[in-house]
């Protein structure tokens, strides 16, 4: 299975502007530099990517959710990390040899992969370990999309950091090229950083990335590469459409199209709520417009509201993963319980996309990524087209757990012929989440 320790997924079709936060999203490291932005319509696939500044201040971090605490987050580090991704340099550095992207280490040294002006070509390392050269691809093209497959043992002593680049809609992986670190105490990491973090960078230019996949295991190589020789993989993004089967009970579930001024109570039948979750990017807090769902009254966690997500059936392959997202937020920064699950049929999933409190006054982003679909089994097209659901309910109202915004993004590999181009033209087609002009404020 090419994914079977998967632990995030991430094609940018949120649209969320990278702030300074520690979210299931990602973590900048600065705000001192130019922040990363998102662009819009010329992502690799689907309508939105990310750009990110190689000027030595800032780089995001991709974290891998492993585990779950009192908060609903607590990302875990690995022994050893995998990745794949895509990647492009719209114009290439002229000077020095700033970083493009990074894993980073709990302890010790930092892997990176540079883009080098004197070679025009990619060079690895490890912490002051030896530049390698990576001769595959021979010339490194400006405005190109490169997939990147990497692993980082941080296990070993010396650490290693294998790393292959493919251009994207080459039919034959990129050769394996590793560079190997000074000799250092073994440590773990749960990051991949997009753009650079190093002061010493000079010459950086921005980079995009889109279709990020990451996993992570204790030993051995695992689901390295994770996306194999004759394969590329792409990201699909999913919103609300319908809303499911509501269960409210005895609780009271409302939703607002008013920032709260003024709430519709949510029954066994009603089928417009969907409508009020399906915004990405969420409206900034406080902004007059701003919808969302909460549940103001009642503790039974058996009364739940439900949202259908577009799996419609267009696919014609199944997924390696799929990867649930909510913007959430409460009344008050404290404790609370803010319960999100995953459903298909009559499966709902353990972990849950969030377990546990908000414990915030400004909207936070949950997820958890799904390897397995609920109930422990492979992802198949019956299942993933069942359609897909989300649940909301809580155990504690006080103070009040609002939902603002659900997504769900999904990995797909496909095959490329020998002569391949690129993305077949059917896969750009993206079920991505409405956006109500009407919210667009």
């Amino acid at each position: 299975m090419p994914f079977a320790n998967g632990k995030a997924i991430h094609g940018f079709e949120h649209g969320v502007v990278p702030a300074n936060v520690v979210s299931d999203l990602w973590e900048v490291v600065s705000t001192a530099g130019t922040l990363p932005t998102v662009i819009v319509g010329a992502a690799r696939t689907g309508g939105k990517g990310l750009r990110v500044p190689m000027d030595g201040v800032n780089a995001i971090f991709i974290q891998m959710a492993y585990a779950r605490n009192a908060s609903g987050f607590s990302p875990t580090a690995t022994n050893r990390i995998v990745g794949s991704f895509y990647f492009r340099i719209p114009t290439l550095a002229t000077t020095g040899a700033p970083n493009v992207w990074q894993v980073s280490s709990n302890a010790g040294s930092v892997a990176a992969c540079r883009y080098d002006p004197a070679t025009g070509k990619f060079r690895i390392h490890v912490g002051t370990g030896a530049n390698v050269s990576v001769t595959d691809p021979a010339t490194v093209l400006a405005n190109t999309w490169y997939r990147a497959d990497f692993i980082y043992r941080l296990d070993l002593n010396p650490r290693t950091f294998s790393v292959r680049i493919t251009k994207d809609g080459q039919a034959t992986i990129g050769a394996e090229f590793t560079a190997t670190g000074p000799a250092e105490t073994a440590s773990t990491s749960r990051y991949l950083n997009l753009g650079s973090s190093s002061s010493g960078d000079t010459g950086g230019v921005p980079a995009d990335f889109d279709d990020v996949l990451l996993s992570g295991h204790a030993a051995g190589d695992g689901d390295y590469p994770i996306t194999p020789d004759g394969f590329h993989h792409r990201v699909n993004a999913y919103g609300p459409v319908n809303d499911g089967t509501h269960a409210v009970g005895t609780a009271t579930f409302r939703y607002t199209d008013n920032n709260g001024t003024a709430f519709t109570t949510i029954t066994n039948g009603t089928t417009v709520a969907y409508q009020r979750v399906d915004l990405w990017p969420p409206l900034a807090d406080g902004n007059a417009s701003d919808t969302w769902v909460d549940k103001s009254a009642g503790t039974t966690l058996a009364d739940l509201v439900e949202f259908q997500m577009n799996t419609d059936g267009a696919e014609t392959t199944a997924p390696i993963g799929v990867h649930p997202k909510a913007a959430i937020v409460s009344t008050t920064a404290t404790a609370d319980s803010c319960e999100l699950f995953l459903r298909i049929g009559t499966t709902d999933d353990a972990t849950k996309i969030n377990n546990g409190t908000v414990g915030s006054a400004t909207k936070v982003y949950r997820g958890w990524c799904y390897p397995l679909a609920p109930g422990g089994v492979a992802w198949t097209l019956a299942n993933f087209n069942s359609p897909l659901r989300i649940r909301f309910s809580s155990t504690d109202i006080s103070p009040v757990p609002r939902v603002k915004a659900l997504l769900l993004e999904a990995a797909f590999q496909y095959a490329i012929a020998a002569a391949g181009t690129g993305i077949p033209t059917a896969l750009f087609e993206r079920r991505t989440p409405r956006r109500r002009t009407l919210q667009r404020v």
